[in-house]
């Protein structure tokens, strides 16, 4: 998956659409997470224990490490910063949902370029590495799954990764997290409704796996030696022998990419002629 969003990257690069679709900042999306959060937090601590649901107990148990996340987010996370990374046009939402496989477990189709925008190429990784699983809601998180994406995309990408990308995805993830948790406790729309953790014993048994999968990625990057390991693993990656890289590239049509992101490039096109 990594190396298929690289491929997109390198065949998008150095177009420039007519119109421009572009999502909110980060640190906008991180403020209004922030305060539903914390609104969600103080209606909890209004309500006795004995008045409770479980889904309040839950976010109580854990209000203090919620609450360390947002702070950390707020010391790593730099807009300025973001702005001058790599930027470029991102299908951004990239999973396996979204995509189509041969019988050989080839990819032979990317789908729904609906959320196509322009913006910082890291923040593909948001659902590279979190998307959607066969587990309504899930986010399937691992330090290893992270790390092959991240690999995958350096292995194919004409521009590599830097540290500061790396660092960047990391916190891209962070903020996801922070805003699964708005889903679960606090949902801003009825359209999230159905993953409430309110709603369902099984709505609450995956709320209570996304904090683990939360919990995981906080731990395994809360010690600067362990996020520098990582930019050294994913930067040695991009550095394969010919022959290997070679052997990998057969087995994909780079220009069936290129006429796919062709035609749905015309989204961007204001004036409806396409």
């Amino acid at each position: 998956m990594g190396g298929m969003a690289a491929r997109i990257n390198n065949a998008m690069s150095g177009f420039e659409p007519e119109g421009e679709k572009r999502w909110k900042p980060r640190e906008q999306i991180f403020r209004e997470v922030q305060k539903d959060l914390l609104a969600y937090r103080d209606a909890v601590q209004r309500t006795t224990s004995e008045d409770r649901i479980a889904a309040q107990n839950l976010f109580a148990a854990h209000e203090d490490f919620f609450a360390g996340q947002m702070d950390a987010f707020r010391v790593h996370y730099n807009e300025d910063l973001m702005r001058t990374l790599d930027q470029g046009i991102v299908h951004n939402d990239l999973h396996c949902g979204n995509v189509k496989f041969s019988a050989d477990g080839e990819i032979t189709a990317v789908l729904d370029f609906g959320y196509v925008q322009s913006d910082a190429r890291i923040v593909e990784f948001n659902n590279l590495v979190l998307g959607m699983d066969a587990l309504p809601g899930l986010c399937p998180y691992s330090r290893e799954r992270l790390a092959a994406v991240l690999k995958g995309y350096q292995r194919k990408a004409d521009h590599k990764l830097n540290a500061q990308e790396i660092r960047g995805v990391l916190e891209v993830l962070r903020l996801r997290f922070l805003e699964e948790l708005r889903w679960r406790f606090a949902p801003e729309n009825d359209r999230l409704a159905a993953i409430n953790a309110a709603r369902s014993a099984e709505a609450l048994a995956s709320a209570e796996q996304t904090i683990e999968n939360f919990k995981s990625f906080a731990e395994d990057f809360r010690e600067e030696a362990a996020v520098k390991a990582l930019i050294e693993e994913v930067s040695q990656s991009g550095t394969l022998k010919f022959e290997t890289k070679h052997a990998v590239i057969r087995t994909f049509d780079p220009e069936a990419t290129t006429i796919a992101l062709a035609v749905n490039a015309k989204a961007f096109d204001p004036s409806g002629k396409g």
